[in-house]
């Protein structure tokens, strides 16, 4: 049980000092998948939020 930057670091080394970039590219992929989603999920809310609070009064 890792976080999900450590997991990526530990899946994306495959010798001692080589980096297998396809790895560190699918995990920033999997990692951004569910913050895109709850964004698109909550994008009427949000966008509403932050106009609602620019607007003086």
């Amino acid at each position: 049980m890792f976080t999900l930057p450590l997991g990526i670091k530990i899946a994306q080394v495959t010798i001692e000092y080589e980096m297998n970039y396809g790895v560190a590219m699918a995990g920033a992929v999997i990692a951004t998948i569910p913050v895109l989603a709850v964004f698109i999920y909550f994008q009427k809310n949000f966008t509403q939020g932050i106009t609602i609070g620019a607007m003086k009064g």
